[in-house]
């Protein structure tokens, strides 16, 4: 309430700020993405210098723990608008960009979400996901298999840095109406299995570490999944020759044969051949099979 001499009255600004502290920390998210550890040096910085810039310019929540595989986890904590700002700050960073002067180029983002949540990105028969790409113009895959030993799936993203920026916060805007449900267990990269790295939507060996290749072209794709022309994205087959070696990928009896029951052991949850044969959700074209939560 004012006072007469039309000044507001210290309680009364004392309740809009608990009002606006109220609102930061509803829209606070924990952004998790998925990088090939040969990018996590260039977010850190010599001494760490990069990654103390980040949290010191946005005051976030920045970290990318180590591992010894190809995989690492970019965690973002911070309001939903500042994690997207620091997202916009890193994407040109990252190795495969930084030949970039501006950002008009295109990008390849993996997300971390829970299991339970992946439904409510794709929605019934897929209708989410298709109007998350109308509305931010972004090319988005759901894998259908979780991360090894974890309950976590890769979500997808290519587009242009600010598209794939807007469809996180998109998403991430659907994920505050459905809070995760179950057990939780994040996906460690320690866990990392190459064995089964196509199939959550991971990176491979060759990917991930210093020096391996994109592989964006015609017939290669991404690390041989790729097929036709263009980027070579979408799909596991593309439009080259299916999982069979003409795209670079062992035939499904040979990968068996060759992973044996070691690879199996290591896959969480431990369903072995019925697991493995289930195929992966393939959101990336409008003319993919339904999409299955």
């Amino acid at each position: 309430m004012a006072s007469q001499d039309g000044k507001r009255s210290f309680d009364d600004m004392a309740g809009d700020n608990q009002n606006k502290r109220q609102r930061r920390d509803g829209l606070h998210v924990d952004l998790r993405i998925l990088l090939q550890s040969k990018n996590a040096g260039a977010i850190i910085g010599k001494g760490g210098s990069n990654i103390k810039r980040l949290r010191n310019d946005y005051k976030a929540a920045v970290t990318v723990p180590d591992s010894q595989g190809p995989e690492r986890i970019l965690t973002v904590g911070a309001d939903l608008d500042t994690a997207c700002d620091v997202m916009l700050d890193i994407i040109p960073m990252l190795e495969d960009y930084q030949n970039y002067k501006d950002a008009d180029f295109e990008a390849d983002i993996r997300m971390l979400v829970h299991q339970s949540q992946a439904g409510g990105i794709i929605g019934r028969a897929g209708y989410k996901i298709k109007e998350l790409r109308e509305s931010t113009g972004a090319n988005i895959k759901v894998y259908s298999q979780v991360c090894p030993t974890s309950t976590d799936r890769v979500v997808q993203m290519f587009g242009k840095p600010k598209v794939i920026v807007e469809c996180i916060r998109q998403i991430h805007e659907l994920l505050q109406q459905a809070p995760p449900k179950g057990p939780s267990s994040p996906y460690n990269p320690d866990n990392y299995d190459e064995f089964y790295a196509h199939e959550y939507g991971g990176y491979t060996a060759e990917e991930g570490m210093r020096g391996g290749g994109r592989g964006r072209g015609g017939g290669g794709g991404r690390g041989g999944r790729g097929g036709g022309g263009g980027m070579g994205y979408g799909g596991r087959g593309g439009g080259g020759g299916g999982e069979g070696e003409e795209a670079g990928v062992l035939p499904l009896q040979e990968r068996l044969r060759v992973g044996g029951a070691t690879a199996a052991s290591r896959r969480h949850p431990p369903e072995g051949v019925a697991h493995l044969r289930r195929p992966a959700a393939d959101v990336s074209s409008p003319g993919a099979r339904r999409e299955t939560a």
